[in-house]
């Protein structure tokens, strides 16, 4: 029988938690095997405090009975964990298909340790086509930044993203995410730029923010970070 490596990464991450720290939890499946990891420790699990960028993983640890606090009240965190789309050997991710991105990055700049986990064909190098790259923008913007974008990047196509009544999907901060999919992959420093456009909320390039991260495969356990 396959192992489920995503269940596996999340075990190898729990050992990485100590007693009394502050995690930061994103959201996702892998983080879901995380969070219920955790929670079976029951001793530790006591002394731990948690902060979610998704409301559905803080809705799991409330009912896992672990300790959700706000994260407006913190200056730091101790570590964060968050799965990803793609990610390079620089540890540079994709986080697109959430949409909750601008809410997982306010949470990785707080932590000491960013840690990305997944199963292994997450890993390409480069970043590449594959994967969307999302904006979350204001509404009054939509039309300004879908055009700068085709103008200064090879763009196949930008499209709202909407829910299942064909409406515009919201974010909790009411912007609209636009899902991008490009004909060839943009140099990632000057992608990441664009988080200064006037009307750009923040986007799913997580660029030079992972120190580690963690990946299981049929070959076993991979541990890389930002050193290698």
């Amino acid at each position: 029988m396959q192992l489920n490596y995503k269940k596996q990464a999340a075990i190898e991450a729990a050992k990485k938690v100590k007693p009394h720290q502050i995690i930061g939890l994103g959201g996702g499946g892998t983080i879901a095997y995380l969070a219920e990891e955790l929670a079976a420790d029951v001793d530790k699990a006591q002394t731990l405090r948690f902060v979610s960028s998704s409301v559905e993983t803080e809705n799991l640890l409330l009912d896992l009975g672990l300790k959700v606090i706000d994260a407006a009240t913190l200056t730091s965190i101790d570590l964060y964990f968050d799965g990803c789309d793609q990610l390079d050997k620089e540890l540079n991710a994709l986080k697109s298909g959430g949409g909750i991105h601008t809410d997982e990055k306010a949470l990785a700049c707080m932590a000491k340790e960013f840690i990305l986990l997944g199963d292994v064909e997450k890993y390409t190098d480069p970043l590449n086509i594959n994967c969307l790259f999302t904006v979350e923008v204001v509404p009054y913007a939509i039309g300004f930044i879908s055009d700068t974008l085709k103008k200064n990047f090879d763009v196949l196509h930008v499209v709202i993203r909407t829910d299942t009544d064909k409406k515009n999907r919201l974010t909790k901060r009411g912007g609209i995410l636009l899902d991008v999919k490009f004909q060839s992959f943009p140099e990632l420093s000057t992608l990441n730029h664009i988080k200064v456009w006037p009307g750009i909320i923040d986007h799913s390039l997580f660029y030079k923010m992972a120190t580690a991260a963690i990946l299981c495969g049929p070959e076993g356990m991979n541990h890389l970070s930002i050193s290698q």
